[in-house]
């Protein structure tokens, strides 16, 4: 059975390579549009494999997991819109739409419960900021995906046994320690750094200490 699958994929795959550029550049719109309605069928109808709701039975022994087909889809409608000469990376107004065409089809995979895929996603802001993206952007993405995955991973860990998440401290030391890099970085000042990160430092072995010693406080 695996091997009539590799058989026809190398068939698809010819057929995608003998096709011409114009082919891709009319139809990538049609396609992103057909991936994205093909992601919410799998989120609203997708039956539950492994804690995972990403694959679609379309009958007879075939299924089709919408989100590896979505990477292809969004990558032709990117190259789409970054090459009209409408698109500036340097407007504000095309960074954001290149950005919501890549979210859109992550965050329907993501409430697939499937965020491994979801994570490949990532990968396009390198390409954004090859382009001349901000770097603060691809910085600040860099950090979601950090968040993401300690806030997942440590999510039901508590310290010392209170109802404070490992987690979510984690991620609130985190966030305040990458706030204040980047405002030192881009403002080149370092008192707002200390302000930042050395207020909330002690604001957070205060509570901590009363958490502790009195009342637990989350």
């Amino acid at each position: 059975k695996q091997l009539i699958w590799i058989i026809i994929s190398f068939g698809v795959g010819f057929v995608l390579l003998m096709l011409e550029d114009r082919f891709y550049d009319m139809f990538s719109y049609i396609v992103y549009v057909v991936m994205i309605l093909l992601l919410i069928i799998t989120v609203l109808f997708a039956s539950e494999v492994k804690g995972s709701r990403s694959w679609l039975h379309l009958g007879w022994g075939v299924n089709l997991q919408a989100a590896e087909f979505a990477k292809f889809a969004t990558a032709l409608i990117l190259a789409k819109y970054m090459s009209q000469y409408s698109f500036n990376i340097n407007r504000w107004k095309s960074v954001l739409i290149a950005i919501a065409l890549i979210l859109l089809p992550m965050v329907l995979i993501i409430m697939q419960k499937e965020t491994g895929s979801a994570l490949v996603y990532f990968a396009f802001f390198l390409m954004l900021y090859r382009e001349g993206m901000p770097g603060a952007i691809l910085f600040s993405g860099v950090c979601a995906v950090c968040y993401f995955v300690i806030g997942t991973r440590f999510g039901d860990v508590y310290m010392n046994d209170g109802i404070t998440s490992v987690g979510e401290f984690a991620v609130l030391s985190m966030t305040l320690l990458s706030t204040g890099v980047m405002t030192w970085v881009y403002l080149h000042k370092r008192t707002p750094f200390y302000c930042i990160v050395g207020v909330n430092f002690v604001a957070l072995l205060i509570t901590y200490f009363i958490s502790h010693r009195f009342v637990p406080i989350n």
